[in-house]
């Protein structure tokens, strides 16, 4: 008997021995996950606490109205913070993911801006292709019909083709730079007819307006000419600039503007505005003074202005929507998953839709990605640009958008120039 009792006492030591994690999951339970909103205070204690669940406490406890998207199911987040602001908090518990954020002001004080609505979608930038076509145009170096020119150090200096342009209807416009001209294809890439500029016009960068009309920027005298179709001068004015490199132009609500890059964020600046009987005159005072800042002007077709910066801890990219009368209306967050925000492309078709884009370099070959979001900041989908391996020929500009989304992209190659046209079917 004795010795029947020590072997079951010997068989429940070694169980326990065996088994000790079971019971002490038994005996030691699992601290419950922390999350508590109030206004815009937000504590948050959770480990591997679905980023659902997390999000409807907040929504609970702060009144928000937060729309979670299907991507986000399953995800998971560990953070721990206490007193945060509503903003931080979501940026904590949102850290890679794409959401946006929308804001009401006040009309006494419309410094105090209010936070009415989050968008949680979830990291879906670049996974859904945009329906389209990509053309390829190879067009070669010389100085035929349909051909630009360009010459080595040997021959007195690297220029090549500098920049283009893309009218409302479609058509493409090249600064053929050497050889002292406009070249000009149709919105597949087909060469239509060439546009003879002045001897005396070295065309480092154009754009066209609605009316047709063509601006040339000749930085070697920082001159803005005014042409037609025949190479005609109509109008020129002298131009300021913020820098001495020559700078991207861009034309939208009867204006002509500087696009200067610096840090992480782009500025807007007017250099020239077209009357209503089409002629091209300076800027004002007040645009003039603001070329020697760094203030931004109103450039979209819709008003707006996009102000992007990447957070600190480099977790996402922020963009900024402004409305025309200076109020930030929405915060998109985008992924910092591949490349990175090129704040060139940060333009708008004729529907308001909103183009960003993004490089990534794999295996010395370049990529560029094109995101597409409605005027509401919902994310469309993504076109992919090949850049090959890189420029031969320094350009003024790299993209342009057509009014109707297609997108381009101006590639001046050691053995001929290349465009890429992604013909848009989502619009």
């Amino acid at each position: 008997m004795k010795a029947n009792v020590f072997y079951l006492v010997a068989l429940v030591a070694a169980l326990v021995i065996t088994f000790p994690s079971n019971l002490l999951a038994e005996d030691s339970p699992q601290k419950p996950n922390k999350v508590e909103a109030k206004d815009d205070r937000v504590d948050v204690d959770v480990e591997d606490a679905e980023i659902p669940d997390v999000l409807k406490e907040i929504e609970k406890g702060s009144g928000i109205k937060i729309t979670i998207g299907e991507a986000l199911t399953g995800k998971k987040v560990t953070a721990k913070f206490a007193d945060k602001d509503l903003e931080g908090a979501l940026r904590e518990i949102l850290r890679g993911q794409y959401y946006v954020l929308s804001y009401k002001h006040d009309l006494a004080n419309k410094e105090k801006k209010t936070l009415t609505e989050v968008k949680a979608e979830g990291d879906v930038i670049g996974s859904k292709q945009l329906k389209g076509k990509l053309i390829t145009v190879e067009i070669p170096y010389g100085k035929g019909p349909g051909e630009v020119r360009a010459v080595k150090e040997s021959e007195g200096g690297s220029i090549g083709p500098r920049s283009f342009a893309v009218d409302a209807e479609g058509k493409i416009y090249i600064c053929d730079t050497w050889n002292g001209r406009v070249q000009v294809l149709s919105p597949t890439g087909i060469f239509l007819f060439t546009i003879p500029l002045k001897d005396d016009i070295f065309a480092e960068d154009i754009v066209v307006d609605d009316r047709g009309y063509i601006y040339i920027y000749d930085g070697s005298v920082r001159k803005l000419y005014q042409i037609d179709e025949l190479g005609k001068v109509l109008s020129s004015i002298d131009v300021e600039s913020p820098r001495s490199v020559t700078l991207p132009l861009h034309y939208a609500r009867s204006a002509i503007y500087f696009v200067d890059c610096y840090a992480d964020h782009c500025g807007y600046f007017v250099i020239g505005r077209i009357l209503l009987n089409g002629l091209l005159v300076g800027p004002s005072e007040e645009e003039r003074m603001n070329l020697k800042g760094q203030d931004q002007s109103t450039l979209r077709l819709s008003g707006r202005k996009y102000e992007a910066r990447k957070f600190i801890r480099g977790y996402n990219t922020q963009i900024d929507v402004i409305e025309k009368d200076g109020l930030t209306s929405r915060m998109l967050s985008l992924p910092a998953a591949e490349g990175i925000l090129h704040g060139r492309l940060n333009i708008e078709d004729s529907k308001g839709n909103l183009y960003f884009a993004r490089t990534y370099l794999k295996d010395n070959y370049q990529l560029w990605y094109i995101d597409e979001f409605d005027s509401k900041a919902n994310y469309l989908g993504t076109a992919q640009i090949p850049s090959g391996n890189g420029y031969e020929f320094w350009a003024v500009k790299e993209f342009a958008l057509g009014k109707n989304g297609n997108i381009y992209k101006f590639i001046p190659g050691e053995k001929n120039l290349t465009l890429h046209i992604f013909l848009n079917e989502e619009n």
